[in-house]
């Protein structure tokens, strides 16, 4: 998303997680009028992406993992992948990159405290209740009869 000229959609995505059971829910959202960008790459902080986190995220180390992983920025990766395009793709041609905004970029790190984020204090969600569709298979068949063909 650093180095997307058009941005038609805005990303919501909702976090959960407990012992060792995670769930990601991503929704986008389709907006009318695109954001079209003339001065890349963009800033986490301009990012039209919200995050919904919970409370203790910063205490809990398998959800801080996630989110190192979802949401690490390569400065040079985002640098070079900017040249190969306005080299390569027509799209880019026009486009001028400013020097300075690869810089303010972090050399290899997660930027997740930098995108917006809704904290939210979560209630710890009991498992579902076995249905009748997990139930085991009930032996209903009636007798075993032979078919000959």
């Amino acid at each position: 998303m650093l180095i997307s000229l058009v941005h038609t959609i805005i990303e919501v995505r909702q976090v959960r997680g407990q012992q060792h059971f995670y769930r990601c829910h991503v929704a986008h959202f389709l907006m009318n009028i695109p954001k079209v960008y003339d001065r890349l790459p963009l800033l986490p902080t301009e990012l039209d992406l919200v995050v919904l986190r919970p409370a203790d995220t910063a205490d809990r180390p398998q959800l801080r993992r996630q989110f190192n992983r979802d949401f690490t920025v390569r400065r040079a990766a985002v640098t070079q992948w900017l040249q190969f395009l306005t080299t390569h793709h027509p799209g880019y041609r026009h486009l001028t990159i400013d020097p300075a905004r690869p810089s303010q970029l972090p050399l290899h790190r997660d930027v997740s405290d930098l995108i917006p984020s809704q904290i939210q204090h979560i209630e710890p969600e009991d498992p579902p209740a076995p249905s009748q569709q997990d139930s085991p298979v009930q032996d209903d068949l009636g007798p075993e009869r032979i078919i000959d063909f």
